[in-house]
């Protein structure tokens, strides 16, 4: 991709004046006061021991320097402000190693996401480190990412992610906040002439499952563009669909990922902070509306407890031998990567597929334009204003090019994508 150097400066300041802005919130807050006093009395009561150098506790004194402020970045920190002033009630993960039991708690951002609503702090929190994020993960670095051609090569690894997924390093540019200002450093090669697209499939997994497993009412909802959360939360809850609540619509997402993650009761409860009995009643309900994705994930669960293995819409497979075995915690979480493989595979291949199938239609047109960068389930393009038609119809034709295959042609929910273009990869406004 592309970097106008141009902008480096103003994008830089603007982001400085942003976490500046963050930062006062933050640290006017009440909460994080008591945090730096608990700091300042751990520092005190701990400093003068003498402490081996296999003590965990010497990590933790070493968090907390001499007059320090709070610290986003520390987990210590982080871990005294969730859980026991903001006293939010995350779960940890339990584990079990020798016998003997362990507690770790995640503090990323998509364990926080849910209590941003209810506590501006955590959403601040999250600003804050996304912020602090892209100064360590790009701008203090970017002269070493980019070429003599003024453009980012970031590497794509495909056998990172078990799924097949690309994920991007040096720099991780699928790591980049979806509003962030960062992202108007990237603009066109070809400088007034030219502009950014980005094409990105539409619900691309829930149309996976719902068109695999051909359950009416989820393909129903798909067809007709409605919002996918509230019509799921609509029919569990047995409420008009202009009626749902956000807190209902928050839980019919949760539903949703939750069928395509493979989610338990137990991790659906954990992640929407409701009942373990809430959350299995929720999901008993859930079957009962979409029973074509029920009977999808037990046909899944069947094929891996006889052969262990798993596979996506091409043949791909994942070996799970696990599925095979007697030890319940094993096989049930097997069974879980078995009937959500199939779903993140496919997704993954009809992503690549369609980018080749785009690359393959500007090369055979000869078109200006070319394939820079994918995130997830996007591509971006860079192409001359010249061609604009063309280069829209081309990258319409390769990423839809899967409803017209025998594998997915006759498949009752089909394929759509989003296209925007702008200046640059920022500023973009979606086309028709």
């Amino acid at each position: 991709m592309y970097v106008d150097k141009e902008e480096i400066i103003p994008v830089r300041k603007e982001l400085v004046e942003q976490r500046s802005i963050v930062e006062e919130k933050v640290s006017s807050n009440p909460h994080i006061a008591k945090v730096e006093r608990w700091c300042k009395a751990f520092r005190k009561e701990k400093g003068q021991l003498v402490l081996d150098k296999k003590n965990k506790k010497q990590q933790n004194i070493k968090s907390f320097k001499k007059d320090s402020k709070f610290n986003p970045r520390s987990p210590v920190q982080m871990k005294r402000l969730i859980l026991h002033e903001l006293k939010l009630p995350i779960s940890p993960k339990i584990k079990w190693k020798g016998g003997i039991r362990t507690e770790n708690y995640s503090f990323d951002k998509r364990a926080l996401e849910l209590y941003e609503e209810e506590y501006p702090m955590v959403k601040d929190l999250n600003t804050l480190r996304s912020i602090n994020s892209m100064f360590t993960g790009f701008l203090d670095k970017w002269e070493t990412f980019t070429g003599p051609d003024s453009c980012v090569h970031t590497n794509y690894n495909q056998d990172v992610v078990l799924t097949g997924r690309l994920s991007s390093t040096d720099p991780n540019l699928q790591n980049i906040p979806v509003e962030s200002t960062i992202k108007r450093v990237f603009s066109s090669r070809y400088g007034k002439d030219g502009l950014i697209l980005s094409a990105d499939y539409k619900q691309i997994e829930p149309r996976i499952l719902a068109g695999w497993s051909e359950d009416p009412a989820m393909c129903e909802a798909l067809n007709n563009g409605l919002d996918l959360h509230r019509f799921v939360a609509a029919k569990i809850y047995n409420v008009l669909y202009d009626d749902v609540t956000f807190t209902q619509r928050q839980l019919g997402k949760r539903m949703n990922l939750g069928q395509i993650y493979g989610q338990t009761p137990e991790g659906l409860a954990e992640a929407a902070n409701i009942s373990l009995e809430h959350a299995k009643e929720l999901q008993i309900v859930y079957f009962e509306k979409f029973g074509g994705i029920r009977d999808f994930r037990k046909k899944f669960h069947m094929v891996v407890r006889r052969t262990g293995l798993s596979y996506d819409l091409f043949g791909g497979t994942r070996h799970l031998p696990n599925a095979m075995l007697t030890n319940r915690m094993l096989k049930e979480r097997a069974e879980r990567q078995a009937s959500n493989y199939p779903i993140q595979s496919t997704a993954n291949h009809f992503c690549l597929m369609g980018m080749c199938k785009v690359m393959d239609l500007f090369k055979e047109r000869n078109l200006p334009a070319l394939v820079v960068g994918t995130v997830h389930d996007s591509i971006i393009v860079d192409f001359k204003i010249s061609h604009r038609k063309q280069i829209i119809e081309a990258v319409r034709e390769g990423m839809l090019i899967h409803n017209y295959e025998d594998y997915w042609k006759d498949k009752p929910v089909l394929m759509e994508i989003d296209i925007a273009i702008g200046d640059n990869y920022k500023e973009l406004k979606e086309v028709a």
